[in-house]
């Protein structure tokens, strides 16, 4: 178990350093450097990612089901590097880090626990997402009436979109105003535009607003008349909504919450050697171990799946 986990280790490592070089692209010296010393393991990489993860869909679903749990939980707003690859590469070194700690579990019960802390980290960006979503609900009425006035001004969805976000909360009005500006600057189409909101807001009846304006910049209708309508059924599942969100914040948070504390016990356990070896070497032990490892996996399911579309 330890000789493979060193050996997991010591690729990601050179993972790592190779991607770091790849993040620093403009400073030619130290990729230079890097380059030079991370030669073999660059050739192997992109032969590998070329040949196989490129091509593999098993591989490209993770990376956009991870990709979109950056954007929706904002967590960009604080480490604006951070995309599905740097976070693949940080569950995995946390996976690592937990089962060398608890390694003198035993082999299954550390790949199980270094596990369960991986996914915890994950649950947390479900948590960050999971506030933000009730936030854009608790503005969404807000933002359709004023949204409203300003298309009656405006003549147009962009420019009342860019208008209406000044008068917004976070996190809705830097989503809007950053797209905009995006828009306004490059050749961005407007499926772009407005997919880059989508993917950045997990609100359900917000997005059925962007999904409309879409049909709209396409095919045209009665727009206003439309926006009616979707205020007052937004108006009719306010309370509704506002209860599922607030429910799924506070189950989320409470369970990731008790994970955590149980976590931090067992790594406390680390400095009593003579639990260790009971844990370890007793039938009862072992089942006490699984039975919590089960309990948290268990958890972590019910957080993903509370905050599932």
């Amino acid at each position: 178990m330890l000789e493979a986990t060193g050996i997991i280790s010591f690729a990601l490592i050179f993972f790592v350093a190779y991607q770091f070089s790849l993040e620093l692209e403009h400073k030619e010296r130290l990729k230079a450097v890097l380059r030079n010393n991370f030669l073999g393991t660059k050739a192997l990489y992109d032969r590998l990612a070329g040949e196989y993860l490129r091509e593999n869909k098993f591989y490209i679903s993770v990376l956009k089901y991870l990709n979109s749990i950056i954007l929706r939980s904002g967590i960009r707003k604080y480490l604006p590097w951070l995309n599905a690859v740097w976070l693949m590469v940080f569950l995995l070194l946390a996976f690592l880090v937990a089962a060398l700690i608890l390694k003198n579990f035993g082999s299954i019960a550390a790949g199980a626990y270094g596990l369960t802390f991986a996914l915890a980290l994950l649950a947390v960006l479900f948590l960050m997402a999971a506030i933000n979503k009730q936030a854009v609900r608790k503005m969404y009425l807000t933002f359709l009436n004023v949204y409203t006035g300003f298309i009656n001004v405006e003549k147009n969805e962009i420019n009342a979109l860019e208008q209406t976000a000044r008068y917004m909360e976070e996190p809705l009005r830097s989503v809007i105003r950053r797209w905009c500006f995006r828009y306004k600057i490059s050749n961005l189409s407007i499926d772009d535009f407005l997919d880059g909101i989508l993917s950045e807001i997990s609100d359900r009846e917000f997005r059925k607003f962007i999904k409309f304006t879409r049909m709209n910049l396409k095919y045209g209708g009665d727009y206003r008349k439309a926006l009616e309508k979707m205020k007052e059924q937004g108006e009719r599942l306010a309370s509704i909504y506002a209860l599922k969100s607030s429910g799924a914040v506070v189950g989320t948070g409470a369970i990731l919450f008790m994970i955590v504390l149980d976590l931090l016990l067992l790594f406390s356990l680390t400095g009593e050697p003579e639990t260790m070896l009971y844990l370890k070497n007793s039938l009862k032990g072992q089942m006490m171990l699984a039975a919590n490892a089960g309990a948290i996996l268990f958890s972590l399911w019910v957080i993903f799946n509370i905050n599932r579309e």
